[in-house]
């Protein structure tokens, strides 16, 4: 009988052992979600006193939580990534009266991929020029990844 229990034992000692050294060996998500930008495209010209019409789809393998949107005057020229490479940049200036745009918006649950759609008005009062949208997601585990591009707002003044 003795010997019995002692073979119990030892097998749910090996099985526990398996089981915990199983759910260590768990390889934990490191694959950063995706930002796919369909509108609009790198060197687009913006009227102002017109919409941005943003389309970006956010794809990763496990579940999206959240994405974020960020447009900021380009006026020194700075480079956030070879997007940015080939546009026809105006000269450097110094900021009077800038666009600003920025939000964040939560990804609904259980989601793998999502589409955003957002029309976002360029005031006639800011000030034309180069400037930068860029584009964040964030996946549940809170990887993240960024797309960027340069626009260039203008206007019809001579």
């Amino acid at each position: 009988m003795e010997n019995m229990i002692w073979r119990y034992l030892s097998v749910v000692i090996f099985v526990s052992g398996i089981i915990l050294l199983d759910g260590c060996k768990k390889e934990q998500d490191e694959q950063l979600p995706v930002v796919t930008l369909l509108a609009p495209s790198n060197c687009d010209s913006i009227l102002q006193g017109n919409f941005i019409k943003l389309k970006t789809t956010f794809t990763d393998n496990e579940e999206l939580a959240r994405y974020a949107v960020d447009i900021h005057h380009n006026f020194s020229h700075d480079s956030y990534a070879p997007s940015d490479q080939g546009c026809a940049f105006g000269p450097d200036k110094s900021p009077f009266n800038p666009f600003k745009y920025g939000v964040v918006k939560e990804i609904p649950a259980g989601l793998k991929s999502y589409t955003a759609e957002l029309n976002i008005m360029v005031p006639e009062s800011t000030d034309k020029g180069d400037y930068f949208l860029v584009v964040y997601a964030q996946d549940k585990r809170g990887l993240q990844s960024w797309h960027s591009i340069s626009l260039k707002f203008f206007n019809n003044d001579p």
